[in-house]
């Protein structure tokens, strides 16, 4: 997917593609819910409205995820200017999804509270390859980006930098801002720790495994040229 190709939008199996995009979508959810509910930090896209939910609790974690990827939205309006094509716009619906589905992901696995460690490195373990499976399975049909892969390909057409440094400096600015907001709002790391460092590692492992190993995939990436 580039960003500054999509001036058109490619309308092929339109329907098919945008079920296996909800599909993604919802699994990514389940994915990032179930790494935050190990209790050892949540993914680096997430850490912020994780973090800020612990001192706010009158705002949920799916709402701030929803506010700061409206955030990421208008950031990159501002950035690409002309270039920011209308299509770019459905990353809004987009969002609504995924907060939802994020929402509900946490609803259903609230009886998830592991304290004894192995189960919590089990559950983040298990989180991290959902998640992964979940991305994997987004991108395949090529349709929109979501918020958070939207404002990294943003900036780095931007700036004109590789995208793959961009998302290590990316990701590691929402990490030291959530650690920094931990400890500036409770003198100690909440919300933020290991599983946070892990997601980093782990994940992209996971979607390149599933790219790789997933059959079904290559079938999906094909509907956009079928």
């Amino acid at each position: 997917m580039n960003y500054t190709r999509m001036d058109g939008f490619n309308t092929n199996n339109l329907g098919k593609r945008l079920f296996w995009f909800c599909l993604g979508l919802a699994v990514n959810s389940f994915g990032i819910a179930l790494i935050t509910k190990a209790g050892l930090g949540t993914s680096q896209i997430s850490s912020i409205p994780y973090v800020l939910s612990f001192q706010f609790t009158w705002l949920p974690f799916a709402v701030g995820t929803f506010i700061m990827n409206l955030v990421f939205i208008v950031v990159q309006i501002v950035l690409m200017g002309r270039r920011f094509f209308p299509v770019q716009l459905l990353q809004i619906p987009v969002n609504i999804v995924f907060s939802s589905c994020l929402g509900v992901a946490m609803e259903a696995l609230g009886c998830v509270n592991p304290t004894f460690l192995p189960l919590q490195i089990a559950t983040l373990l298990a989180g991290c390859c959902v998640l992964g499976c979940g991305i994997a399975i987004e991108c395949a049909p090529d349709l929109v980006f979501v918020p958070g892969e939207g404002i990294v390909y943003a900036i780095a057409e931007a700036i004109g930098k590789k995208l793959g440094s961009v998302k290590v400096i990316f990701d590691l600015v929402l990490v030291a801002s959530s650690v920094t907001l931990s400890l500036v709002l409770f003198g100690e790391l909440r919300g933020v720790g290991v599983g946070t460092i892990a997601t980093v590692f782990i994940t992209g492992n996971v979607v390149n495994f599933a790219n790789d190993h997933f059959g079904f995939l290559t079938r999906v990436r094909a509907l956009a040229t079928a």
